[in-house]
C-alpha cells in the first residue's frame, strides 16, 4: 500500500472510533406471565405517538399494523406489536428505549417519570385469532381482558404483569368482557 492509502485508512479508523454509535441503548421491558391453560397474544398500547394505539384510545389497532400473526410461540414479538405467550409461560414485553448510561445510573425512576402515566395491556386468545382472524377480533373487541395500568401499578407488580389478574391487582383498572 502506498503512503496516502495508509494515512486515509488510519484517519478513517480514528474518525469511526470517535463517533458515538447508537449502541448504548437498551429496551426497558416487563415480563408478562400467562398462568392460564390457553395461548394468548398481548398487545401493549404503549402510549407513545409511534404506537398504533395511544391511551385513552382503548381499541385494538387495525390488522395492517400487526403483520403475520400465524407464528404463535416464537421468541420474537410479531411485527413488534403482538407478543405470543404460551400457557404457563413468561414473555418479555418491551416498553421503550432507554440509554444504557441512564440505566446504569439507576435512572429507572426518571424513565417512569417521562413514560406515559397510563398504559393499556390487551390480552387476546390465540384461538380467537385463528378462528375469526385478527381484523374481526379487533373490530369486535374480542379480548380476554384489558388492564389500564399506571406506572405505579407496574412497579407495585414488581415489573411482572400476570394474566389472568391476581388478587394483588385489586383496585387496578381491569376490564373483562361479560361472558
Amino acid at each position: 500500500m502506498n503512503k496516502k492509502t495508509i494515512i486515509f485508512v488510519l484517519v478513517t479508523i480514528e474518525l469511526l472510533m470517535s463517533c458515538v454509535l447508537p449502541l448504548n441503548q437498551e429496551w426497558v421491558s416487563l415480563d408478562a406471565v400467562n398462568t392460564s391453560k390457553d395461548s394468548i397474544f398481548i398487545y401493549l398500547a404503549r402510549g407513545h405517538q409511534w404506537s398504533p394505539t395511544v391511551y385513552p384510545d382503548t381499541c385494538l389497532p387495525k390488522d395492517t399494523y400487526v403483520g403475520n400473526i400465524n407464528l404463535p410461540h416464537t421468541n420474537d414479538s410479531i411485527s413488534g406489536y403482538l407478543v405470543p405467550v404460551a400457557p404457563h409461560d413468561t414473555a418479555n414485553v418491551e416498553l421503550s428505549l432507554i440509554y444504557c448510561a441512564d440505566w446504569k445510573n439507576e435512572a429507572l425512576e426518571k424513565f417512569f417519570a417521562d413514560y406515559p402515566k397510563m398504559t393499556s395491556w390487551f390480552f387476546i386468545s390465540v384461538d380467537s385469532v385463528r378462528k375469526y382472524g385478527y381484523n374481526h377480533v379487533a373490530s369486535h373487541n374480542i379480548i380476554l381482558a384489558r388492564y389500564d395500568l399506571t406506572t405505579s401499578d407496574m412497579k407495585s407488580l414488581n415489573m411482572m404483569i400476570p394474566y389472568p389478574p391476581t388478587e394483588s391487582m385489586k383496585g387496578m383498572k381491569i376490564w373483562k368482557p361479560l361472558p
